[in-house]
């Protein structure tokens, strides 16, 4: 399975009530859980709601300084 997910934190709140709330931080090489790696089924939420339209809220939080700085 391929490296997807999230790295650092994340919130998702649907209808302005938190749905998930998570960490995945990067801390070396070792393996892929010292990297922050996820794959999708490692952190499921379910939030039932009615029928009609709600609003889904994202919020990610970057933890490691380095993140984004060229080599």
């Amino acid at each position: 399975m391929p490296h997807v997910g999230f790295s650092d934190e994340l919130a998702l709140s649907v209808d302005e009530s938190l749905a998930f709330n998570g960490s995945h931080t990067f801390s070396g090489f070792q393996n892929e859980e010292s990297r922050g790696w996820v794959r999708p089924a490692d952190c499921l939420a379910t939030h039932r709601v009615d029928a009609g339209q709600h609003r889904l809220e994202a919020i990610v939080r970057l933890l490691d300084p380095s993140a984004g700085q060229s080599p």
